[in-house]
């Protein structure tokens, strides 16, 4: 996700999704278990300083957020189900400087309504 951009505009580092135009989610389907990633990159000038996620899911989603290498844990749990879920990076050491969401799917589809990214200068 670049700055100003939008993840339904496709600007994606997924292996494979659909996206439902007329729901408005970013779809990851239950038939492809195994986990895939949304990731988000800075350039040099900006860090993240946070995320917000919005699931349109009946129910609770499991997520991880982690630095590009995963060497850096930020998050791991559920995100609500249709209630933005605020993640903070601007104590993280290296995740806010590129960070990844992973989607551990067992059977569940995940309906992501929204992704809001708070940039800062460096």
């Amino acid at each position: 996700i670049a700055r100003g951009e939008s993840i339904l505009s496709g600007k994606t580092a997924v292996g494979t999704y659909s996206y439902n135009s007329s729901a408005g989610d970013l779809r990851f389907a239950n038939s492809n278990d195994g986990k895939e990633y949304i990731q988000v990159n800075c350039t040099e000038d900006i860090e993240i300083a946070s995320i917000t996620i919005t699931t349109s899911n009946s129910g609770n989603v499991p997520m991880r957020f982690e630095s590009l290498d995963a060497s850096e844990v930020i998050y791991t749990g559920n995100v609500p189900a249709k209630a933005p879920y605020n993640i903070d990076l601007r104590t993280s050491e290296k995740a806010k400087f590129g960070c990844r969401i992973c989607l551990t799917k067992s059977g569940q589809q995940y309906q992501i309504k929204n992704i809001h990214v708070k940039y800062r200068s460096r």
